[in-house]
């Protein structure tokens, strides 16, 4: 059992063997640690914890330089690459009827299940660039981009991924589709309801239900599995 403590983007790590890793459960720390997750990598279980300290430390090692040092061990790296955010847009479409569209993706990590449209966020875009450009190259079609309507975030074990959803309303300038077969396999409009229970997407669900509820969705909703 492994121990990734960060604080601040610094990150505590012991020498072992000529490199660079995480403390385990036989070392003693200088500290007092309070557990956040647990996950399950292929070198063992992590514990991914918040350090309680009396001052910044500055004799730890930065997050931003840990994936690029030769003698620091995988699973140092596995744990920072799991801690990093992906940030991605969402938006909830509606139409006259009140319907909201749901797409199906063709490849990726959601390959086969429906979804609300929207995507990562490439550098160096913003949100609601993104929301423009995903629905232009996977759908054909222009968009009428509105309010944001609320933040989400998701964790996954490993390995999948820590996501952040800036999730957004917005209505479609026309309805005329021309689908990207290699990113959409199918588009749905769907009474809400039915798109809370055909989604599998933790975060969807929440921003379909709060916006069927009050009309808007609610920041620190916060699903894990």
């Amino acid at each position: 059992m492994y121990l990734y403590i960060e604080t601040d983007g610094e990150v505590y790590l012991v020498e072992k063997q000529g490199k660079l890793t995480l403390p385990d459960e036989k070392d003693k720390l200088p500290f007092e640690v309070k557990e956040v997750y647990i996950n399950n990598f292929p070198e063992g279980e992590v514990r991914i914890c918040s350090p309680i300290l009396d001052k910044h430390p500055t004799d730890w090692y930065s997050k931003v330089e840990i994936p690029v040092t030769d003698n620091v061990s995988n699973v140092a790296k596995r744990a920072v690459n799991f801690s990093l955010p992906r940030i991605v847009s969402e938006l909830i479409i509606t139409n006259i009827e009140g319907k909201v569209l749901m797409t199906k993706n063709a490849r990726g990590l959601v390959e086969g299940k429906w979804k609300l449209p929207g995507g990562f966020i490439s550098f160096p875009e913003n949100p609601s660039e993104i929301m423009i450009r995903e629905i232009q190259e996977e759908l054909g079609v222009e968009i009428q981009l509105g309010e944001l309507l609320g933040i989400y975030n998701s964790v996954k074990k490993y390995p999948q991924l820590f996501m952040v959803c800036m999730m957004y309303h917005a209505k479609l300038k026309s309805e005329d589709f021309k689908i990207n077969k290699d990113e959409i396999s199918e588009v749905a409009w769907m009474d809400i309801d039915e798109a809370i229970q055909k989604t599998n997407i933790e975060f969807n669900k929440l921003g379909l239900q709060d916006f069927k509820n009050v009309g808007v969705a609610q920041p620190g909703r916060a699903p894990r599995s």
